[in-house]
């Protein structure tokens, strides 16, 4: 092949390069709470303002919190989440991969758990920004949007299972060795 690499050795190296990344997206969605907690205080501290009791706005940093504390525990956030749609199934957000002859696109789970992982972390962005300053107020940001990327993110982060619940729905068998 002379130096050229193939879309699977491609794949291959993103994959084995995941569980870098992954750590990276956990420090982001812990940093991410704090910021979200710090915002909440001062979102209260506007609240407590005699003026501005009774406004929609009062409540705001009860929504805030709420949204920090889903961001510290996002693991635990992502399996309560999979448990709705798939019951009891292990939610493994480790990213690793070793290469298997047999399994050509197995490279293509942990990146699909990461974009996963990162859609839910957008969905609750996404859900937090309605919540403190309401539909539209910020690039475009609906309560729609940020449902749909959090279920979409956890669909990713169980592909397998994803594949399967399809396949058994549609009676199509979907390749699910190929994983």
């Amino acid at each position: 092949m002379n130096g050229e690499m193939s879309f699977l050795q491609v794949l291959d190296n993103i994959a084995k390069a995941a569980s870098d990344i992954g750590i990276t997206v956990a420090a982001l969605a812990y940093l991410l709470g704090v910021v979200f907690c710090v915002s909440s205080f001062m979102l209260a501290s506007e609240a407590a303002n005699p003026s501005k009791r009774g406004s929609a706005k009062s409540t705001a940093w009860l929504w805030s919190l709420g949204f920090s504390a889903l961001m510290f525990a996002l693991p635990t956030t992502i399996a309560s989440i999979s448990s709705t749609f798939f019951g009891n199934v292990s939610t493994d957000l480790t990213f690793a991969y070793t290469a298997s002859e047999t399994k050509k696109l197995a490279p293509l789970i942990p990146i699909l758990k990461l974009i996963g992982v990162i859609a839910v972390i957008r969905g609750l962005v996404v859900l937090r920004t309605v919540a403190v300053y309401g539909n539209y107020a910020r690039a475009n940001n609906t309560l729609g949007k940020g449902l749909t990327l959090i279920v979409a993110g956890v669909l990713l982060v169980h592909m397998k299972e994803t594949l399967g619940l399809v396949g058994s729905i549609t009676g199509m068998k979907l390749g699910i060795d190929m994983f």
